[in-house]
């Protein structure tokens, strides 16, 4: 049974579709579609095989506070009579009661509808083909692609592209960069889709973003073109594109969980502009943060630092129970932290609703101590080079020469990042084991680890499969072992191009990676060699030395100075800021690349081994010890 708050929907619908989907402009001014709601120019379907009676007018209402309240009482949805395309839509909301009927005990259930087309109830007589932005506790900006059959058997076909990697189980989920597939049917994770997601009521995910129930939240969707972005909480959470039909009605579904919607706007494209403000938000120091007594206040109980963040003005912030200093949407207050990981609880409560909590894990070191690590990024000449010319000694090398002589001096410690070849016909198994002794003599500095395969593709394992990284690691970790022993060997310190899949993290660690470099530095194109770590984190991580991922275990380290991009008399203007700042001045990342030694090679640098030097040299003067940093988190 179709049932409707304004014109219903008939069998000769396909028709009208395709005329709408010919006919649907780009959108130029704001609509509101709650407005639409008042105006009665919309429509309902509920599926006819439902275990509730309600009407639609029960179902959604607005009521006298102007906003749009569903009951959940159903199962179908409302959509606009018009098709659009081109355009921001933007729907704020909140969960308000329990789930309903057979999901009484489940995870509260909604979504909106964009580029709907074809009759009504064409999917298993409920749904309408389109593309899903699911809202569902645990899987907020999923993609859902919808197709149905007219009665007859036609297909309703809805499809898109997506970029798609297997999660554990093997379902699909969004990941930048990955290749794209095309799909006609069922979900797209969001990137951060917990694969140990349950149906159940409250579920949420360690990467969720959503508010707590009772809070409010923000989907959007921008459909420019034949693309379709979705953001959830001010996050991008999935994407698609070759999207078809690149039109069509926008509905919002009935799905058994109550809630209501103050916001449900379709925008101009590149016209709305406000940024989302959660209700509460930690912005210094951050969950995972590594922290040393020089950031706060030493006292004989711990070291007392100060917490800072934003919140609604209207809410009331504690911090670990202590009520916190509010000024307009800022708050603040301090916590007593000892040696180890600490647990910092932080809730925000408006009036009438339930807490927003946060849980900060934060890591403070037992003692400040000065210290600089240095990796060299992209090896394989050298090794090549004594392949070649068999000399007496690995330093008879002038590049490893070098390095010992530095050693020497200032006793730096050097770990080698490397390639399994060089591109060419050379690689690691043509190394030979003559020199393990010398390798082994001086292990106690001069270190190798793994990189990647080659220094071509750039960024190789930005989407790769997780079983590719491994297996190339595990190629080169062999081959050291073979030729230099397990003194010699590193976990790995920087991937090449320092970007990973977030899920291959855990994997790393579990190689003994548990301190990752990178620049953690915003490019045009977005943060860069970051690991693919979030925006938030990354631009925390830019400013300091240490942040730590619980959930993977790994430690990430912020590098200072790349030394063969610094000019050698930019070299100590560029440090004395560096250690003039609490924040990034504990620990020092050098980081530099071996091909800038070599006289062959396209961009050389004559002067590459001074800037190593003068690098050296002012840490040395500023009393830096050096280090394996990655020996301190074993």
């Amino acid at each position: 049974m179709k049932r409707g708050l304004g014109t219903w929907w008939g069998g000769a619908a396909v028709v009208g579709w395709l005329t709408l989907a010919v006919r649907a402009a780009p959108v130029t001014e704001k609509i509101d579609v709650i407005d639409l709601i008042r105006q009665k120019q919309v429509e309902v379907h509920l599926g006819p095989k439902s275990e509730f009676t309600d009407k639609p007018s029960e179902i959604f209402q607005v009521r006298d506070d102007g906003m749009l309240h569903i009951s959940g009482r159903g199962y179908g949805y409302l959509a606009t009579q018009q098709a659009y395309q081109d355009y921001h839509l933007v729907v704020e909301f909140k969960w308000t009661g329990v789930a309903c009927g057979k999901r009484a005990d489940r995870a509260r259930d909604n979504g909106i509808l964009v580029h709907a087309h074809g009759p009504h109830g064409s999917c298993g007589g409920t749904w309408i083909a389109s593309v899903e932005a699911q809202i569902i506790e645990g899987g907020m900006g999923d993609i859902i692609v919808v197709s149905g059959k007219l009665p007859d058997g036609t297909p309703v076909t809805t499809s898109i592209d997506a970029e798609i990697e297997l999660d554990r189980d093997g379902e699909k989920r969004w990941k930048k960069g990955a290749p794209r597939q095309t799909v006609t049917g069922g979900r797209v994770n969001w990137e951060k889709r917990d694969e140990d997601w349950k149906d159940l009521l409250g579920f949420r995910g360690l990467y969720d973003l959503d508010a707590p129930v009772g809070d409010w939240n923000r989907l959007e969707v921008i459909a420019r073109g034949d693309t379709l972005r979705y953001f959830f909480n001010g996050r991008l959470v999935n994407e698609a594109f070759a999207v078809k039909p690149s039109a069509g009605r926008v509905c919002i579904q009935t799905e058994a969980a109550e809630m209501v919607v103050r916001r449900f706007e379709l925008w101009p494209l590149d016209t709305f502009k406000e940024a989302w403000k959660p209700v509460v938000q930690v912005t210094d120091p951050i969950d995972g943060a590594v922290l040393h007594p020089r950031l706060g206040r030493v006292t004989a109980a711990g070291v007392e630092v100060d917490i800072r963040g934003k919140a609604d003005p209207d809410s009331d912030v504690r911090i670990n129970g202590v009520a916190a200093v509010r000024e307009g949407e800022a708050f603040s207050g301090t916590v007593l932290l000892r040696t180890g990981e600490n647990v910092v609880d932080v809730q925000a409560r408006k009036p009438g609703t339930e807490p927003t909590a946060m849980r900060l894990r934060l890591n403070m070191a037992k003692e400040s101590v000065k210290r600089y690590r240095v990796v060299i990024d992209d090896n394989s000449f050298f090794l090549r080079d004594i392949t070649q010319k068999g000399y007496a000694s690995l330093f008879d090398c002038f590049y490893l020469n070098m390095l010992k002589d530095l050693h020497n001096r200032y006793g730096t410690q050097f770990t080698l990042n490397i390639f399994f070849t060089t591109g060419d016909e050379w690689n690691l198994t043509h190394f030979p084991e003559r020199y393990r002794d010398e390798w082994r003599a001086n292990a106690s500095w001069l270190r190798l680890a793994f990189h990647a395969h080659a220094e071509k593709p750039d960024r190789p394992y930005t989407a790769a499969p997780i079983a590719k990284l491994i297996e190339d690691l595990e190629r080169v970790n062999a081959q050291v072992l073979r030729f230099a022993g397990p003194e010699t060997l590193s976990p790995p310190t920087v991937i090449h191009w320092g970007m990973t899949r977030p899920d291959a993290w855990q994997a790393l660690y579990d190689k003994g990676s548990h301190v990752l470099g990178g620049y953690f530095s915003r490019w045009a194109t977005g943060w860069e060699v970051n690991y693919n770590m979030d925006a938030f984190r990354s631009e925390w991580l830019s400013r300091h030395d240490l942040l730590k991922d619980h959930a993977s275990g790994v430690t990430f380290s912020k590098v200072d100075i790349v030394v063969n991009n610094t000019p050698l008399d930019q070299i100590v203007p560029h440090l004395e800021k560096v250690v003039a700042d609490p924040r990034q001045n504990e620990i020092i990342d050098v980081l530099t690349h071996e091909q800038y030694f070599w006289p062959f090679y396209t961009n050389y640098l004559s002067d590459h081994p001074q800037r190593m030097e003068r690098t050296i040299k002012f840490l040395t003067e500023r009393g830096y010890k050096p280090v394996f940093l990655q020996d301190e988190f074993k």
